[in-house]
């Protein structure tokens, strides 16, 4: 059987337009009580009063991130850069981890392994 709830120290429809200003005028017995219905409902309904404090997000799997990156352009021939967008989608491998690796492999320039990533984007979900 339902437990019946205790009776509210206020009717709904007494209830004034300004709500803060009549819980501030209420006594310690009508606070108490409203308290206990309060309490009453939130455990009829399995409600908590308090919001549970939200757990971290793991982070999802995501190329390691390079400290500082500086924007390099240059011209070259169209028929260039499709040869490299051609060697790209058959290693699947991005233009930049193309021409880091090439950097690095010809001239011996120092590329961290941390920032030669294949493929640095996000993995889609399935």
């Amino acid at each position: 059987m339902a437990k019946e709830l205790p009776d509210m120290p206020i009717k709904a429809s007494r209830l004034p337009k300004n709500l803060d200003a009549h819980v501030a005028d209420m006594t310690a017995d009508e606070e108490a009580k409203l308290q206990d219905v309060s309490k009453a409902v939130g455990f009829r309904v399995s409600a908590s009063s308090t919001l549970p404090s939200p757990e971290p997000k793991p982070s999802p799997e995501a190329a390691p991130r390079i400290d500082r990156t500086s924007r390099f352009n240059a011209l070259i021939p169209s028929y260039v850069e499709q040869q490299i967008a051609d060697i790209c989608h058959a290693k699947r491998c991005t233009k930049t981890h193309l021409l880091l690796a090439a950097l690095k492999a010809t001239y011996g320039i120092r590329v961290d392994e941390v920032d030669l990533v294949a493929d640095a984007r996000r993995p889609r979900a399935r």
